[in-house]
This record gives C-alpha cells, sequence and structure tokens, in this order.
C-alpha cells in the first residue's frame, strides 16, 4: 500500500456514503481497525483524510497502510459520540491516538493471571491483564511506594519462575515483607483480601481502607485474637506514617484528575495532575498531533488515558461540550468539571495549562528542527515517505564472550525504549561478524508486523555489513525498506564516517552537517545499549565468581544469596543476622559465611 493509494481509495467511498452522521473505521489489509472516528457528516470528514498537508506524519501513515473504510449510519450526532466512544474504549485502535508524553515513566504492577499476582516495577507497552497504577514522574518516589506495600500488605515482588521453585520462605519473608504465599504461608483467600486492599491503597481509597483496618482490629480484639490485632495495629501505625501534608488544601475534591490542553496548529500538549486523598502524586505531559480539534481531543484522550485504569470520581477539563460529557460521564461513571470555571480547581489548573503551553511551544521547536533534518535524510536517501521508523543495529562480543546483537529503535524524533532489543546470539561461531548480523536480522524480520515496519534500518559496519543485510531482506522477500550501513573513518575520527546504501551510493557528509551529527546520535545510542548490556552480563559473571570463592557455598546456597542481595557489595554488606534468616543457612554456616567476607580486604 502507499499514501497514493489510501487517497485514492477514499475518494472512491466518499462517492459511496451520504452526508449524514455516523460511524467510520479505517481498516488495514490484515482487517485490524486502526481508527475509529464520528462525524456529524461523514463525507466531509472522510474527505479531510486526502488532504494531506493538513495530516500529521502518524495520520500519512495511516492513510498508506489503509485498505477498507466502514461507516455506521446514526439517527443522530449525538448517538454518533456514543458509539464512537464505546468503540474506541473497547477496541483502542491503535492510529486513534497516540500518547507521547515526553518521558518514559514507569508503573507499578499487579499481574493478575497468576493464582498469587506479584507486584513489580514496570516501563513500556502496557497488557490487558495487568492492572497499572501511575505513571510516577520520580522513580525514588516509586521505589518507597514499593517498599511500603510489601512492608503493609506483603505481597510477592518475585519472578513466577522464582515462586514455583521455591521450598522455604525467602530473606523477605524473614524481614515481614512477603508472606511466602510460595509455601503455603498464607492462604489464597486471604492472600486475595490482602491484594484488594493493596488495590484500593493505590487507587486512592485511603479512607475507606484505613476505616477496614480499623474494623477488622477490633472484631480480632473481641475474639480474643490479640496477636493478629497487634499486628493489623502495626499495619495502621504503619499505614498512617505514610500520610503526608496536603498540598493544595482549597481543592475540594479528595480524588481527581485534572487536565488542561492547549493547542496551537493542529498540535496539543495535556497536562495531568492527579490528586489522591488530597494530595498531589504527580503530573505528566502528552502531545499529540490530530486533525480533531477542542472536545474530540479531550474525548479520545481520555478514553486512551483510562483505558487500562480506574479514573477517579471526578475529573476537571478545560473543554466540557455538553454531549461530550454526557457521554463520558456514563462510560466512566464519573462526574466532570469545567477546569477553566471551578474554582475549587482553578490553581491547580492555571499551573498545569501554562505548563502545557510552555511545553507545547518548546516541543513544537524541536520538532521542526528534528522535521527538517527527517526531510534532509529522506532526501540523502532517497526514501519514497516520510520517515516514522528508524531501527539501528550492532554486534558486540567481548575477546569472544557475551556475543550478542542490539537493536535501539527511533521515530525520528525520540528513542523508542521499549522496542528496544537484545538477541542474544545461538547458532554462530563467536567473532563471525556477518553470520552474527546474519542471524539478528533473520530473527527480527521473519515476522513483520503492519505497523512496525522500519523505513530505514543503520547498520554500524561496512559495505559487507550492507551486503548480508540487503540478503536477508531479499531472501525474506521484505522489500520498501532502505539498508544503510555506517563506516567509521580510517582513523575512526568522528566525522570521518561513510555511509553505504543498498543501491551502491557511497555517502560522506560534511563534518559540520545536521544529518551527519543525527546519524551519529544513532549510532552511538546503540553503542551505549551495548555497553551497558555487556557490563550486566560482566557483573553477574563476576558477581557468581565472587561468590563461588566462600569456603562450602556450593551453587544453591550461592543463588540464594544473589536472590537476596543482589549484588557482591550488598552481601558484604550484609549483617549476621540478616544471613542467618536466610534459607538453607543456618547459624554456624552464616557465621562462618559472615567471618570470611570480611576477613577479605576489599576488592
Amino acid at each position: 500500500m502507499s499514501l497514493e493509494t489510501g487517497i485514492k481509495l477514499i475518494n472512491q467511498t466518499i462517492k459511496d456514503i451520504t452526508e449524514e452522521s455516523g460511524v467510520y473505521k479505517m481498516i488495514n489489509a490484515q482487517g485490524e481497525i486502526m481508527y475509529v472516528g464520528k462525524a456529524k457528516n461523514l463525507v466531509r470528514r472522510v474527505h479531510q483524510y486526502t488532504q494531506i498537508e493538513r495530516l500529521p506524519n502518524r495520520l500519512k501513515l495511516m492513510v498508506s497502510l489503509l485498505a477498507k473504510i466502514e461507516v455506521l449510519i446514526t439517527k443522530s450526532e449525538e448517538e454518533a459520540l456514543l458509539l464512537e466512544a464505546q468503540l474506541i474504549k473497547g477496541l483502542q485502535p491503535k492510529f486513534n491516538i497516540a500518547l507521547k508524553s515526553d518521558k518514559s515513566f514507569p508503573y507499578l504492577v499487579i499481574d493478575n493471571a497468576h493464582k498469587f499476582p506479584r507486584i513489580f516495577k514496570y516501563r513500556g507497552a502496557k497488557k490487558e491483564k495487568n492492572s497499572y497504577f501511575g505513571p510516577f514522574l520520580v522513580t525514588g518516589d516509586l521505589e518507597n511506594l514499593m517498599l511500603n506495600i510489601q512492608k503493609i500488605f506483603k505481597l510477592r515482588s518475585c519472578s513466577d519462575k522464582f515462586f514455583s521453585r521455591r521450598q522455604r520462605p525467602c530473606l523477605l519473608y524473614q524481614i515481614s515483607r512477603c508472606s511466602a504465599p510460595c509455601v503455603s504461608k498464607i492462604s489464597e483467600a486471604d492472600y486475595s483480601k490482602s491484594l484488594k486492599r493493596a488495590k484500593k491503597f493505590l487507587s486512592g481509597d485511603v479512607a475507606e481502607l484505613r476505616n477496614e483496618l480499623i474494623k477488622e482490629m477490633e472484631i480480632t480484639s473481641e475474639n480474643l485474637q490479640f496477636e493478629k490485632a497487634a499486628e493489623i495495629r502495626d499495619t495502621i501505625h504503619l499505614f498512617n506514617q505514610l500520610q503526608t501534608e496536603e498540598l493544595y488544601n482549597e481543592n475540594a475534591y479528595d480524588n481527581i484528575d485534572i487536565f488542561a490542553v492547549y493547542s496551537m496548529q493542529l498540535r496539543n500538549a495535556i497536562q495531568v495532575f492527579s490528586i489522591r486523598e488530597g494530595k498531589n502524586v504527580g503530573h505528566a505531559n502528552f502531545f499529540l498531533d490530530a486533525i480533531e480539534e477542542g472536545d474530540e481531543i479531550v474525548k479520545t484522550f481520555l478514553l486512551t488515558y483510562y483505558a487500562k485504569k480506574a479514573p477517579p470520581s471526578v475529573i476537571a477539563v478545560n473543554y466540557t461540550d455538553s454531549n461530550t460529557v454526557k457521554v463520558l460521564e456514563t462510560l466512566f461513571n464519573i462526574k466532570i468539571l469545567n477546569a477553566e470555571k471551578d474554582k475549587s480547581v482553578a490553581k491547580i489548573y492555571s499551573i498545569a495549562r501554562k505548563n502545557a503551553e510552555i511545553s507545547l511551544i518548546q516541543h513544537m521547536k524541536n520538532d521542526i528542527v528534528a522535521d527538517e533534518i527527517l526531510q534532509q535524510l529522506q532526501n540523502v536517501f532517497d526514501l519514497d515517505k516520510p520517515i516514522q521508523r528508524i531501527e539501528v543495529y550492532d554486534n558486540s562480543h567481548i575477546q569472544g564472550q557475551y556475543a550478542v546483537g542490539c537493536r535501539v529503535v527511533s521515530d525520528g524524533k525520540q528513542f523508542i525504549k521499549d522496542e528496544y532489543r537484545i538477541f542474544k546470539i545461538r547458532q554462530v561461531k563467536v567473532g563471525d561478524d556477518y553470520s552474527m548480523m546474519h542471524e539478528v536480522l533473520v530473527r527480527r524480520f521473519k515476522k513483520l508486523e503492519s505497523t512496525n515496519i522500519p523505513d530505514l534500518i543503520l547498520i554500524d559496519g561496512g559495505p559487507n555489513h550492507l551486503a548480508v543485510a540487503s540478503a536477508v531482506l531479499k531472501g525474506l522477500n521484505v522489500t520498501n525498506i532502505r539498508a544503510v550501513a555506517i563506516a567509521k573513518g580510517p582513523k575512526r575520527n568522528a566525522g570521518e564516517e561513510t555511509f553505504y546504501l543498498d543501491d551502491g551510493q557511497v555517502i560522506n557528509f560534511a563534518k559540520d552537517d545536521k544529518v551527519l551529527y543525527y546519524l551519529q546520535r544513532l549510532r552511538d545510542e546503540v553503542h551505549r545499549f551495548a555497553i551497558s548490556t555487556h557490563r550486566k552480563l560482566r557483573q553477574k559473571e563476576t558477581i557468581t565468581s565472587l561468590t563461588s570463592t566462600i569456603p562450602g557455598i556450593g551453587s544453591k546456597r550461592q543463588k540464594i544469596l544473589l536472590s537476596a542481595f543482589g549484588s557482591y557489595e550488598k552481601i558484604k554488606q550484609a549483617s549476621l543476622k540478616e544471613l542467618q534468616q536466610l534459607p538453607n543457612f543456618g547459624k554456624n554456616f552464616a557465621l562462618e559465611v559472615y567471618n570470611y567476607l570480611h576477613s577479605k580486604k576489599d576488592e
């Protein structure tokens, strides 16, 4: 498919639809619904997608993938709005809205698929089965919350593999940070109760949860279960310690999300402030390119933002068309305030609005520079369409060890770290760089999805590396991807790189060329990723090697040490009591380990 083909399809479809209200669905060749939209006049709205100069790159890509358009006629625009909202909420089409945050924020996640769900920190694409809490702007806040969740609710944080192999409780049980469901120290029913309470806490239902704990403490005391009552009392005490001063005392709502939308030249920034139990728990910035405006932007954004998490009981936005409000309040069972008129949120909204304006202006300035470079890159490398995705590859090993291929991904303007990949080399002789590259690229391109096809792949290497890449793409019948190799100059100095293209061209840039600097950044990022990967692999082996020198340690106890403390430095810092609490250690062996570690000089 191509942009021209997509436009022809749209023009043909327009001939067969009426100027009535309704919903339209954009569908690709695989039958996937890429986009859902509503219109007061279907012909007029669908025709907008042929006005290429007004479309952001994201929607240009969608048009180029278009294979079919389906329309549903409705009795009114209001009915179309409700139907569209239901479809977006249920289907979450990939092109409806691409939330671009100015930072990749981590979440606290509960994996609901397991009998005893675990809690863990996570960055990346969301999975439907999981519960997500966040995002957290400050990693330290997430670390502290994770620690306190473990202390209060004693949920497990280990991997499923580690969980399935346990025969005795791990260190976290010994220090009262896990209930050890792995060895049946807690029933499934009691664990489920703790899990529900943790979710309440993370969702902001603090007052209700505190009252629930107090009531349970009173009941256990009446039943003469004093040990259990004392345990609940300690939990409440710790729980209360977590409560901080209210940052926005004038806000009338304890649980509310406040959204400020700032728009300019079909570009939008949305700043979100989240208040839970009267406390500011974080804010985040999102950037959107869309042909919709005002209420439609807000509606589509909210449907995406709350796709995987429950909204608070109240939200405030600065676009509040009555029909849109009615639909969203019905769908989410919430109250929606007009952020510009409601005095109770005036201060926070004012801050959010200013932040959104400043961030959008800066974002657009950065985009102008990036767009110029990407246009030059498209011209120099003779690409057929605007660059949407670049993949950069590098192979690496250290004296024949830790052989890996690394991939980094960019959408042209920012790195997409969720899509970075490490390929551990499986089949080839270590040191054979060309065979390594062949294996990596075959594993990458033997399965392609329509939405993750790169426009350009950049290979760190020379013409022989490029020949391997071209052969792989040809052998897998992968077309319309430009392959380019970047080779260092004879003295390996920055600015002397030579670029080899798969059509036989050889290109050298001037040392001060912005395109060269851009390509160097891509190359340097894959180098950085490869180096950090090797560092982690070496650290893991070093820790294993150092702990193996402990007399009588054995592989089983060695794994227990590594699992409990994570690094050799932390093992050396462990107290004798902590070592004695480890499974299969005992007092005497723990003392031997402690004495051995403290008799050695610092490495």
